[in-house]
């Protein structure tokens, strides 16, 4: 039998982290790629964004199909075929082929990885739960630090086409060695049960929706954004860098706070911070102002995205996560697909950020006050299952138990 929070837990966290900072090293240094290929293909700003804007709707949408064929054929057998789409999706040379290749392949295959594997990762662990989805995510801001800055001189040395190609290569090697770490994860026991309430779900979904509008759309536009203000691309690539290391602290030091304080508090904090930065980048000069959103964007985002797995296997019950998330993440993948095709025709429309940067404010702003209803609930009795305290020392036998395997 295996156990949860020991042993091979920890091998998948190792493999769930790896996976994280490949695939998103990739993935979120599309902005690197944008100019390049708008250039080469002769395409404005908003056509280019589109594709980025395919390929996010794809790989977080696919998780509500995905996870649940994990389950049913194994982590291991859907891994390895979203490993491959991956890669293969990478190697695009006209524009039909980076529409599907890229937009399709890469979409397709982080969707085939991404929530199976962080679904398990939630499984393996009860105690240690926050501290393990902090760790894994740090693989996001990991690949985000080194990604762009990388890319961007590859792109500059070799040419994008070519960036492509060595970026499938790496991938693949990766992705095959992340795949002898990752282990189907202990079944839960069938009475484990979540305490949140259909329309409880319902408003954290909208709320998401409106939030994520906003929250891919610097990973595509800034950098072309900041180069707009005379920054070099390999300087502006830097911002995106900034992003990914404050997430990374976002994630941490959220992750262990979650273990003490209450989840939504937390989560709340997190949108208010997304939804303050933006109006900074709207309202940028120049780079110090340009690095100050960089910072606060980054360190809500980075906990926003470590305490969705908590909030939901606290409110619905570890058995329920992978598919809690896959739902959830549909509607990250529809606000990840509109903001930054919705931004980059705006853009092209206007010639500026400014005014999309504070139609985003909005969006953010809307989801925080979706969010905040639900912690107006829990002050006047409502939905326990929205908030998460530490549980007494007496109390984590039992919680961890009921979660192995046959008990």
């Amino acid at each position: 039998m295996q156990q949860l929070d020991r042993g091979r837990a920890w091998a998948v966290l190792t493999g769930a982290t790896l996976m994280l900072f490949v695939l998103f090293g990739i993935a979120y240094s599309y902005g690197q790629f944008l100019t390049p290929m708008a250039h080469a293909f002769g395409v404005g700003t908003g056509a280019a964004s589109v594709l980025f804007s395919l390929t996010s709707l794809l790989f977080f949408c696919l998780g509500v199909v995905t996870a649940p064929l994990a389950e049913r054929f194994g982590l291991r057998v859907v891994f390895g075929a979203g490993a491959l789409v991956f890669a293969l999706g990478l190697f695009a040379t006209a524009p039909w082929q980076a529409y599907a290749g890229y937009g399709l392949g890469v979409g397709l295959g982080i969707g085939a990885m991404y929530v199976p594997v962080i679904g398990a990762l939630g499984r393996w662990f009860a105690r240690y739960r926050s501290v393990a989805t902090g760790i894994a995510f740090c693989g996001i801001g990991l690949g985000t630090v080194a990604g762009p800055p990388l890319i961007a001189l590859l792109v500059a040395e070799s040419g994008w086409r070519t960036a492509f190609r060595i970026c499938a290569v790496v991938a693949i090697v990766a992705l095959l060695l992340i795949l002898l770490l990752l282990a189907p994860p202990p079944e839960p026991a069938a009475t484990v049960r979540g305490r949140g309430r259909a329309n409880g779900f319902g408003r954290l979904y909208v709320s998401a929706l409106l939030l994520n509008c906003a929250l891919y759309v610097p990973y595509v536009h800034l950098s072309p954004a900041a180069m707009r203000l005379g920054l070099s691309p390999v300087r502006a690539a830097v911002l995106v860098s900034v992003i990914g290391a404050t997430s990374i602290a976002g994630r941490l030091l959220l992750g262990l706070a979650s273990a003490r304080l209450r989840t939504m508090t937390l989560y709340l904090g997190c949108y208010g911070c997304v939804a303050l930065s933006l109006p900074i980048w709207a309202s940028a000069q120049g780079y110090p102002q340009l690095l100050v959103f960089a910072a606060v964007f980054g360190f809500g985002y980075g906990g926003y995205i470590a305490l969705t797995p908590v909030v939901l296997a606290e409110l619905y019950g570890a058995r329920e996560l992978p598919n809690r998330l896959g739902l959830i993440y549909t509607a990250v993948g529809i606000g990840a697909s509109l903001g930054p095709a919705a931004t980059g025709f705006l853009v092209q429309a206007t010639g500026s950020y400014p005014f999309a940067g504070y139609l985003l404010t909005a969006s953010a702003a809307g989801g925080l006050v979706l969010a905040f209803g639900l912690r107006v609930e829990q002050g006047q009795g409502g939905d326990p299952g929205l908030v998460h305290r530490a549980a007494p020392s007496g109390d984590r036998g039992d919680h961890r138990g009921a979660l192995h395997q046959g008990e």
